[in-house]
């Protein structure tokens, strides 16, 4: 569960980061929920090293009832093949706070990418599982899976 939970943080990758694992791969290695995941051949897309940051915010209400909440996720592409994802939150109302303090670790394994899809290794799991497929738009990367659409900027 834990591992299947990461995947889905990648969003990619939050939101994950994905339907993954438990079910994930059949007989000929695919993924549930449509991505499939062919065999990993070893390509990094160099275009996805470095770091990217995805930011989300939330407000409701007016008045004394209006709240905010806040979710950065800083996630960064190592030319090694290494990948790790963090999250910080921070939210508020008229009542009531929130702030997890400092970045919280949600992935870090090994990364894949090539003809649009990047495959993710979680550090102990066994092989390489589809996190979603990537484009880019302009100066951002878009990322795409079972758990939605995430863009990301470049830091």
């Amino acid at each position: 569960m834990k591992r299947r939970q990461l995947l889905q943080s990648l969003g990619l990758m939050a939101s994950a980061l994905i339907a993954a694992n438990a079910r994930a791969a059949g007989p000929a290695g695919g993924v549930a929920g449509g991505l499939g995941a062919p065999a990993p051949t070893g390509i990094l897309d160099s275009r996805l090293i470095g770091t990217w940051l995805n930011e989300k915010s939330i407000q409701s209400g007016s008045g004394a009832s209006f709240g905010a909440f806040s979710t950065v996720r800083t996630l960064r592409f190592e030319a090694s093949g290494r990948v790790t994802q963090w999250v910080r939150s921070v939210g508020g109302g008229g009542n009531w706070h929130y702030n997890d303090g400092a970045q919280r670790m949600e992935f870090t394994g090994r990364w894949l990418a090539g003809d649009g899809l990047i495959q993710v290794q979680a550090d102990g799991a066994a092989g390489f599982v589809a996190a979603g497929r990537y484009r880019f738009s302009d100066r951002y990367l878009v990322t795409e899976n079972n758990a939605g659409r995430l863009i990301w900027q470049r830091v």
